[in-house]
């Protein structure tokens, strides 16, 4: 067997200098493999699985700050909401067939990646996303995040076999203060359906014997940051377990990115970040049971690598000022080896940045020493 069976050959990337472009090249192995998928498709993951065990495969060289461990697929743009804040793709955008997505999932399997989440647009709506959960989970064994709104309880039901986390919107604590945050939730009844699609969850994890997670995704602006604190109470008087590794909330600062953003006044809705965290501290105080996180700007520095419904992949990162922006690699579809190289630059290209980033971060808590 050839050495290091990936889709891209990183340590090429790492000892070369990132001011001269030089292709990466496919391993023999993938191409196989790749091709086993369109003919056999249990035959392809056995060949993944044989290649994903073997000895000659030691990434160890590329170091924790080179590896791509995990991915966001935005599988559709298609959505039944409106949000202005969305960092999704253009509602209207074209997709792919479910082929070209599971070859995508088996190349960045066997390049490391241990974690995909499916979103969107809202992935339900694309046909042939419970093939893609099963193949991910069960076929290549994945941790699978779906991030949806829950509005279409039918289609969710079908998905919740090949699920280890289900991240479901809510931005407030009643449903006129969720439609004042999501534009067409009042039209869609979306605050009722997404108690409903947790409670559905965990009502599925209890009969199966699963320890499937309810993640609620809660976007903090000016419009809704006094009542956020009550979310996790109106939720469990609601029936919702919101005891820990059964649930947990997950609370974001509005972050202007995407193509939809210019359609609100970031004056009007934007949220300082000192206001984001005093919200997160009163939420965390207010609701000690809860397991609670939060992402402003900072964590944007180098934390996504999101894949369109046309293949277009891009990171994050901050600039100097502060703002995150969008980082492009390439279209994954069209030119995987050279997406990917472009992420690998990046990542080296980023380090002095990070590290600064760091040091301003800590010297602002006071614990810089």
């Amino acid at each position: 067997m050839p050495e290091l069976p990936y889709a891209s050959t990183p340590r090429a990337i790492q000892q070369r200098s990132v001011t001269r472009p030089e292709a990466v090249h496919a391993s023999p192995w993938v191409a196989s493999v790749l091709h086993a998928l369109t003919v056999d498709e249990r035959a392809a993951v056995s060949l993944y699985r044989t290649m994903r065990n073997h000895p000659a495969r030691d990434d160890d060289h590329l170091g924790e700050y080179l590896r791509l461990t995990r991915v966001d697929l935005m599988v559709t743009g298609r959505c039944q909401l409106r949000c202005s804040w969305c960092w999704g793709p253009e509602h209207s955008s074209a997709t792919e067939g479910v082929l070209r997505w599971k070859q995508l999932l088996l190349q960045l399997a066997l390049d490391g990646v241990t974690d995909v989440v499916f979103s969107g647009g809202e992935p339900l709506l694309y046909p042939g996303l419970p093939e893609l959960l099963e193949f991910a989970h069960d076929g290549l064994g994945l941790r699978v995040t779906l991030s949806t709104n829950g509005i279409d309880h039918g289609r969710l039901a079908a998905t919740l076999d090949h699920v280890n986390d289900v991240g479901i919107p809510l931005d407030g604590s009643t449903a006129e203060m969720n439609d004042r945050m999501r534009s067409r939730s009042e039209h869609n009844g979306a605050w009722e359906k997404a108690i409903e699609a947790m409670a559905r969850v965990q009502e599925f994890a209890d009969a199966m014997r699963r320890d499937t997670v309810v993640t609620v995704r809660t976007v903090i602006s000016k419009k809704n940051a006094t009542d956020i604190a009550r979310i996790p109470k109106v939720l469990a008087a609601r029936g919702i377990d919101t005891r820990r590794k059964r649930f947990r909330m997950k609370l974001y600062r509005l972050t202007p990115l995407g193509p939809h953003v210019g359609s609100i006044d970031l004056d009007d809705w934007g949220i300082a970040a000192p206001a984001f965290e005093q919200t997160v501290h009163d939420v965390i105080r207010e609701n000690p049971a809860v397991a609670i996180t939060a992402q402003g700007f900072e964590a944007f520095n180098d934390k996504y690598f999101k894949v369109d419904p046309t293949g277009e992949a891009v990171g994050t990162h901050l600039e100097m000022g502060g703002d995150p922006v969008d980082v492009p690699y390439g279209n994954i579809f069209a030119d995987y080896p050279g997406t990917m190289e472009a992420f690998y630059r990046h990542q080296i290209a980023i380090r002095p940045l990070q590290a600064m980033v760091e040091t301003i971060r800590l010297a602002r808590q006071g614990t810089h020493r």
